[in-house]
């Protein structure tokens, strides 16, 4: 994690400190693509001085600190600690998919058993009526029958019909 009390980063304001390290995870972010710390950081002074030769600078008041021996220490440090927080992120992405998989499937489980235990909606009924209806099969009392059940059924019957449409 980037360390609040480097020394050349004290002078400056809360928001001026703010933006700057914001502005320097997005630039390393964009940049990393297999670039050492001493690249980025070459790339980062080439990007200001080239805001400051177009006289549009992101941070006008960087231009006493950039030659410093302490700031580009710094930023350095930055850019590092960045660097780091994204291999370890990228380390972690596959732990993550696992659990967002097996919260996905535990939401899942949890619908099936609330929608097991509820009576079916009208809605469900009329849709399950039409259906048979229209696909002229036999109507099941739906007395005893639960939301999940219904559902099932109806896609049961929804997939009767693709069947026979494609033969």
């Amino acid at each position: 994690m980037f360390k609040s009390s480097y020394s050349s980063l004290d002078n400056l304001t809360k928001n001026q400190k703010s933006s700057l390290v914001s502005f320097v995870k997005i630039f390393v972010k964009k940049h990393s693509v297999s670039s050492s710390v001493e690249e980025i950081w070459n790339d980062f002074v080439e990007d200001i001085e080239y805001d400051f030769a177009i006289d549009n600078p992101k941070f006008p008041w960087i231009k006493d600190f950039l030659y410093e021996y302490d700031f580009e220490k710094d930023i350095k440090n930055l850019i590092k600690s960045t660097l780091q927080q994204m291999i370890y992120k990228e380390k972690q992405k596959p732990y993550i998919e696992k659990q967002k998989a097996m919260a996905k499937i535990a939401r899942k489980r949890a619908t099936e058993w609330r929608q097991s235990h509820e009576k079916p909606t009208r809605k469900q009924v009329s849709y399950y009526n039409a259906l048979c209806e229209k696909n002229k099969v036999a109507k099941v009392d739906l007395s005893e029958k639960s939301k999940l059940d219904l559902k099932n059924m109806i896609a049961e019957l929804l997939n009767e019909k693709q069947v026979s449409d494609e033969l």
